[in-house]
This record gives C-alpha cells, structure tokens and sequence, in this order.
C-alpha cells in the first residue's frame, strides 16, 4: 500500500490535483500510516502549495515582535485618547494583534513549532477559494 501511495504522490508532484492529494491523506490517516519518507513527501507537497499561495512571510521572532509592538500601542491608545470612536480603532487593532499571538502562544505550549507569520493566508478575505 505504501508504494502505491508513494506513486501517486510523484504524480500529485507533476501535475497537482487536490482531491487526490486529499484522498490520499485521508488513507494515511485512516490506516494511521506512519512511514516518515511518506509523511515527509507530504509535507513537502503541503508547503509547496501553501508558499504558492502566500505571497508575504514574515518570520517568528519579526512577527512576534511586530505583534507585541502593537499590542501595546492599542493599549497605550487606548488610554490616552480623548474622543471615543478612537477607542474603535484601539479594540479593532487589539483584535488584530492577539488573535495570532494567542495562536502562536497557544500551539508553542502544545507542542506546535511555527515556522512563520504571513499576511491574510492562503484563502485570505479577497480571495475566491480555487
């Protein structure tokens, strides 16, 4: 079974089709295959797709402190303003500065090693899904 699914990853390689590289996940999972060359040529398929898609990276320690430089910036303009709307715009960027910190802080003590930041993700917001 092994090589069999090892063939048809050299042919996904070629010419990607993602039902098939999604059906072929699925029977690694179902059979809990666990044959590191296979599961690393997923891997490999899996990133390459995923850099394709996303075109600005930025890496772990950059996007952390980015993230944390804003993080207090909402909070310090959260406290120093005087008209309210800008209390808008402190809550709107504490929402955009957490939420991946929270990700990163969460899956750094399960167990999850990131590799990078990147900006509105593979099926961002303005993007039709393919």
């Amino acid at each position: 079974m092994h090589e069999e699914i090892k063939e048809r990853l050299q042919q996904i390689e070629k010419t990607f089709d993602g039902k098939a590289f999604w059906d072929i996940i699925d029977q690694v999972k179902r059979y809990k295959i666990n044959d590191d060359e296979l599961l690393k040529h997923i891997a490999d398929i899996s990133q390459k797709k995923f850099r394709e898609k996303v075109s600005f990276t930025l890496s772990i320690p950059v996007g952390n402190l980015l993230e944390i430089a804003l993080t207090i910036a909402a909070v310090v303009l959260a406290f120093r303003v005087s008209p309210e709307w800008m209390l808008y715009i402190s809550a709107l960027l504490l929402m955009m500065t957490l939420h991946p910190l929270s990700h990163y802080i969460t899956g750094s003590l399960i167990g999850i090693k990131f590799t990078h930041y990147y900006l509105n993700g593979p099926y961002g917001v303005n993007k039709p899904l393919d």
